[in-house]
Order: structure tokens, then sequence, then C-alpha cells
């Protein structure tokens, strides 16, 4: 027989774990459905990062505004590349519809999640994150 103690916290952790899949899922739909948006919609433009922060809560932050609007990217790498984007332009993919649903483009991965070849002209972030 199950002690009450023991239900308690079987209960407790099937909570837990049921909260934790309903926000992973509609954190997964959310980011799906954004990029589905740029995907249909999407239009280019030429960013240029003006800020770079590192914080603790959310990692390494480059911010950057384009002709039609303003983003903020997150990835640790933008750290390793520091003061070498800052004030360098790159390329942005964003929803014609919604401007503030944008992406730039600074690594490879970036492009190919966008079916987007790499161009050789920012072959110097893959070797400075190399080094």
């Amino acid at each position: 027989m199950i002690s009450e103690q023991r239900k308690r916290t079987l209960i407790q952790l099937a909570v837990f774990l049921g909260l934790g899949l309903i926000y992973g899922l509609f954190s997964w739909y959310h980011n799906s459905k954004e990029k589905r948006a740029l995907v249909r919609s999407k239009a280019f433009g030429v960013g240029t990062i003006y800020r770079v922060l590192v914080m603790k809560s959310r990692g390494t932050v480059a911010y950057y505004d384009f002709k039609v609007g303003d983003g903020e990217g997150t990835d640790a790498r933008y750290e390793r590349l520091g003061s070498l984007i800052y004030k360098r332009s790159f390329p942005v993919i964003y929803d014609s519809l919604d401007p503030s649903n944008c992406q730039i483009l600074v690594f490879p991965d970036n492009f190919a999640k966008y079916g987007l070849p790499f161009p050789d002209s920012l072959s110097w972030v893959i070797d400075r994150l190399n080094e």
C-alpha cells in the first residue's frame, strides 16, 4: 500500500511534469508558428548590430536595427565574436506582414534554418569561431 506522503509526492511530480510538457509544447508551437510566418511572408533587409550585452539570465544578446524595424538575437556565440560584430551589418530575414518577427543571419545554422546558403562574405565568422 502506498503511503499518503508518497501519493502526495507522486501527484506533485505528475503536476510538475504535466505543466512542463504544456509549457514545452506551447513554446515549440509558438516558435514554429513564427518560423512558418517568416517563411511564408519573408522579406530581406540588412541589419546593423548596435549593442551586444552579456546578460546572466539570457546569455549574450545582440541588438540590431534594420530599415523596417528593430530586433534582438540571443546566441552565446555572439560573445565569442565580441567587438567584431559591433556596428557590422548582416542579412535579416523578416515577416513582411509583421516586421517584429525577424531574425538576423550571422551563423551558418541561421541561414540553414530558412533553407538559405551561407554567403562567402561571412566566412570570417566561421574562422573566428574556430579559433
